[in-house]
């Protein structure tokens, strides 16, 4: 009876470690269920921080801050504004003041390259000085009636100190203030009656005028000029290529001069 007690608490208990063993297998794999869940989500929620963080340090688009900062706006309207502005300044001009097309510099380098300086005026230091710049239109003459853009201009002069002649020499002129193009050219001689005045004048302006259209010949040139002398009574422009000039006598009260103006030849047609 003690045996088959014994036997049957034996039974027992195996059965019990049996049902622990299985119960404890279940509490682990919840457990281990458990702790893997929680894993995952402290896996989420950092990848979520780390994602917000990266999002956080990554700069802001442009109309994002503009919509933090109205100052940023404001300023891009008034560089936009100022660069058009700029852009004015330098465009509108040259629509409407017409230029000759090259600078005082380029214009003087160009000048002792013409045949007629070369072969007849070089000798006797005509070449064209350096020039002085005025704000307003201070000379005694001046190179074409451009009251109405003096604000867009400079205007410039130069004596021409030749050893050839007693009478003086000298140029005067504008240019746009913006690129520093010639918009008018005055060339002038004292007046005299000479001889060989006339033929001084044909040389003299015809270099002047060779430099603005080098592609005509000496010869050329000078029967231009001489066509414009023997029409100094009138007001009207001779027009050669895009170049417009004209001759004419200038009594300044004090002396008489002999202008030989050239402009731009859609002057001429406005």
């Amino acid at each position: 009876m003690d045996e088959d007690k014994e036997k049957i608490m034996t039974e027992q208990e195996k059965e019990d470690q049996e049902e622990y063993e299985r119960a404890l297998e279940v509490l682990n794999r919840s457990k281990s269920s458990r702790v893997k869940e929680i894993t995952e989500q402290k896996k989420d929620r950092k990848l979520k921080e780390s994602r917000e963080s990266s999002d956080a340090s990554k700069p802001s688009g442009f109309i994002d801050k503009c919509r933090k900062d109205p100052v940023i706006p404001i300023c891009v309207l008034l560089l936009i504004a100022a660069v058009i502005g700029f852009g004015l300044y330098f465009i509108i001009p040259m629509f409407s003041v017409k230029s000759l097309g090259v600078t005082v510099d380029d214009y003087r380098a160009r000048y002792v390259t013409t045949g007629i300086y070369n072969n007849a005026l070089m000798p006797y230091n005509f070449a064209i000085p350096e020039v002085t710049y005025t704000e307003g239109n201070q000379v005694a003459l001046t190179a074409s009636a451009e009251g109405k853009n003096e604000d867009k201009l400079l205007y410039f002069s130069a004596a021409i100190p030749n050893t050839a002649t007693s009478f003086g020499t000298a140029i005067q002129g504008s240019v746009r203030r913006t690129d520093n193009e010639i918009t008018a050219l005055r060339v002038v001689a004292g007046y005299e009656q000479d001889e060989n005045y006339v033929n001084f004048l044909i040389l003299y302006f015809g270099s002047y005028l060779q430099a603005f259209i080098p592609d005509v010949s000496d010869q050329d040139i000078q029967t231009l000029v001489a066509d414009a002398i023997n029409n100094i009574s009138s007001t009207d422009y001779m027009i050669r290529q895009d170049i417009a000039y004209n001759v004419s006598i200038i009594n300044d009260g004090t002396a008489r001069y002999v202008a030989f103006d050239i402009i731009p030849a859609s002057n001429i047609a406005e």
